[in-house]
């Protein structure tokens, strides 16, 4: 886990990845909920906070392949809008 990153940016990063839109995660890790919208957005763009999503995705064992299967379990699936985007979330951050 990159050490240089700030407490507020690493809540945002575990909210991420547990599945929490942008706006939520930026507000649960303590940014002006008025803003967080745009501060997810903005953070989405770190490459601090990119760092330590990728870092705490490939402690969960989330790799670009188990992203692909879960967009081939999404073609399969009665909601695949839910499966699509965290295989999304996946691959972006896996830098695909």
């Amino acid at each position: 886990m990159p050490n240089s990153v700030t407490v507020r940016k690493r809540k945002f990063a575990v909210a991420i990845v547990g599945g929490k839109s942008q706006k939520a995660s930026a507000i649960l890790a303590g940014y002006a909920p008025t803003r967080a919208e745009v501060t997810g957005s903005e953070l989405m763009r770190d490459a601090e906070v990119i760092r330590t999503i990728s870092a705490l995705m490939d402690a969960q064992g989330v790799t670009r392949e188990s992203c692909i299967d879960a967009i081939a379990r999404a073609l399969r699936s009665d909601n695949p809008a839910v499966y699509l985007k965290a295989a999304e979330m996946g691959l972006k951050v896996h830098g695909a």
